[in-house]
């Protein structure tokens, strides 16, 4: 927004695929409104089997995007951990999870000064959604299990801010790939 003194996070590349942002080191996938992995309204499974890494998220949206030459000419995408996705959600939903697995050392630091009152839908940071494309006001599943039930792994809310368990790993949310990088790297 222009004039809030807030200098620009969020770099588009010129891919015009993904969205670098240097504050947190990570490369973002940039969702369409195209038919295709990167649909937003594409919804996944993050388990078929209840608990294990294995429903559509993975063997659909992840494995497209990783099979050679991989997306935007990489093949490490993976689902952001709870922080990761706390670091583009705007809301309350920037806390401590403390029972995510493997441990999220950055969880709740809110390191990157996300803004905790949501005040337009979906809650999303809006330099990121202005180069990252749509984004369904809606949960989107994290990498993030919880470590006292395995049926369960931790989401974000983008349609009210909160992060959270948002049903059994067989239900259908939203997401969103991730990796570390840069738009050259």
């Amino acid at each position: 927004r222009a004039g809030t003194g807030k200098p620009r996070r969020f770099l588009a590349c010129t891919d015009g695929l993904t969205v670098e942002d240097p504050e947190t080191g990570l490369l973002w996938e940039r969702k369409t409104t195209r038919v295709g992995v990167h649909d937003v309204s594409n919804l996944y499974t993050w388990s078929s089997t209840g608990t294990a890494a294995d429903g559509t998220a993975y063997t659909v949206f992840l494995a497209d995007l990783n099979t050679s030459p991989g997306f935007a000419g990489h093949t490490d995408w993976r689902l952001p951990f709870i922080s990761e996705l706390q670091s583009i959600l705007v809301g309350l939903g920037v806390e401590t999870v403390a029972d995510a697995d493997p441990p999220d050392p950055n969880s709740g630091l809110n390191e990157t000064g996300q803004s905790t009152t949501c005040q337009v839908f979906p809650c999303i940071d809006y330099q990121f959604a202005a180069l990252g494309g749509p984004t369904a006001a809606s949960s989107y599943w994290s990498a993030s299990n919880s470590a006292t039930s395995p049926f369960i792994a931790w989401g974000a809310g983008f349609s009210d801010g909160f992060v959270g368990h948002f049903g059994l790993k067989e239900g259908d949310s939203f997401v969103r790939a991730v990796r570390a990088g840069s738009c050259s790297s």
